[in-house]
């Protein structure tokens, strides 16, 4: 067996269907790691700017073979 360690992190999001209809589109808050907005080189964006969707904080996603 071998494995192909990464930065990826695993992250969950979730949305009740209210919440949804108030904000259509939207994917929900993160329950499983926190979710960043970074540019192409990592930096985190402020609120309200469009970026690379990632997440932080959360177990390690690990691929094995």
């Amino acid at each position: 067996m071998s494995t192909t360690p990464g930065p990826e992190m695993c992250g969950i999001t979730a949305i009740s269907a209210s919440e949804w209809l108030q904000k259509p589109g939207s994917v929900g808050r993160a329950v499983l790691g926190t979710v960043k907005i970074t540019d192409d080189s990592g930096n985190e964006l402020p609120p309200q700017q469009v970026g690379n969707v990632c997440f932080a904080d959360g177990p390690r996603f690990r691929i094995s073979q």
